[in-house]
């Protein structure tokens, strides 16, 4: 087994101001041009966005219909202690509630499809740029900061 030298392997450990960093950072991007890069990749789901919408609106919709029904219990069942209004208010209820569930679950799914498609189109291009790239390009650069690159730019995008 070969033995490494110290001066690389202080070169590897090296931390501190004297170290250059491995990938510069990305210059500032202004929102609009972030929407006009990566609106591309919506193409074929684009009308999966109304229903987005739509669920996103409905969800605080049905939420403040439950505590308005709370609000109903005080005011009409509680106080004048009452409880013939309560046969209408209880199934009201539960309908709110397997409303909300359904919405927050057809919520979830959709916009975990639309945004796992998005990302796929997103990858395949990038990965797809990186295959294209001379073989000049690799050797100026290490593997790992290219790797690094790739998968810690599509999380952010996948972040954000």
């Amino acid at each position: 087994m070969k033995r490494v030298p110290s001066h690389v392997l202080e070169r590897l450990l090296l931390v501190g101001e004297e170290s250059a960093p491995l990938v510069t950072a990305a210059p500032p991007v202004p929102p609009r041009e972030v929407f006009r890069r990566f609106w591309p990749y919506t193409r074929g789901r684009r009308h999966w966005l109304v229903p987005l919408v739509l669920f996103s609106l409905a969800g605080p919709l049905v939420d403040a219909a439950e505590l308005w029904l709370f609000k109903v219990v005080v005011d009409d069942v509680l106080v004048p202690r009452d409880l013939r209004p309560f046969l209408w208010i209880a199934p009201t209820y539960l309908g709110l509630v397997v409303a909300s569930g359904v919405l927050g679950f057809a919520d979830d799914m959709t916009a975990t499809w639309v945004g796992e498609r998005f990302l796929l189109a997103l990858r395949a291009d990038v990965f797809r740029h990186v295959q294209q790239l001379s073989l000049g390009f690799f050797e100026r650069r290490r593997l790992g900061d290219v790797l690094s690159r790739v998968t810690g730019d599509v999380d952010a995008v996948e972040t954000f």
